[in-house]
């Protein structure tokens, strides 16, 4: 009877062991410093912090950086929506005759420019084929489009308030994400406030 005891406490404790060891060997990566600047502002990018809600401006440059950390990184994407009055989990239709910017920039690790390339429009490589880094700092320029195409309408790109959603993935597939909110409007627009 002993033995069945003992037996049965072995295989409880494998069996936490292996659990314990997946999840301390290889924790979620993160995301820390995470901003999102017009591009004309870059000498300045340490005045913002994650709290700021930053303005960038049509027909200028974004500058996105942010301090990415995991194990065996595979890939950050930044996914650009519409945020004014709607959860992620919800999108708003174009308005009037503007439309809604909506892209995902998808930066990857590990593989050429060429094979990021024939993954479509929006892929960039980062590193090296190969090199799939523990940590690396994100430092990218995305044009911000004066006019865009959505559901089959063109039109001027809509000014208002957007989300900008960074996703870190690792070769495990784990993935962290944050949000920023981000005004985009002509540069004689008056920003928000600090949020």
């Amino acid at each position: 009877m002993k033995i069945k005891y003992t037996i049965l406490a072995l295989a409880f404790l494998g069996l936490v062991a292996c659990n314990n060891d997946d999840s301390s060997n290889n924790p979620a990566p993160t995301i820390e410093n995470y901003v999102v600047e017009n591009g004309h502002d870059h000498g300045d990018h340490a005045r913002l912090s994650e709290e700021d809600h930053a303005h960038i401006v049509p027909g200028e440059e974004a500058v996105v950086e942010a301090d990415l950390k995991g194990t065996s990184l595979s890939y950050a994407q930044v996914d650009v929506h519409w945020g004014a009055g709607h959860e992620h989990s919800a999108r708003v239709a174009n308005t009037d005759d503007h439309v809604q910017w909506t892209q995902k920039y998808t930066y990857w690790f590990g593989i050429s420019q060429e094979e990021a390339e024939a993954k479509g429009a929006y892929n960039y490589a980062l590193t090296a084929a190969g090199d799939f880094p523990n940590e690396h700092h994100l430092h990218v320029h995305m044009d911000v489009p004066t006019t865009w195409t959505k559901d089959g309408v063109t039109g001027p790109v809509e000014e208002g308030d957007y989300h900008f959603v960074l996703f870190l993935v690792d070769q495990e597939g784990q993935r962290t994400e944050k949000a920023l909110t981000v005004e985009v409007a002509a540069e004689d627009h008056e920003p928000h406030a600090s949020l």
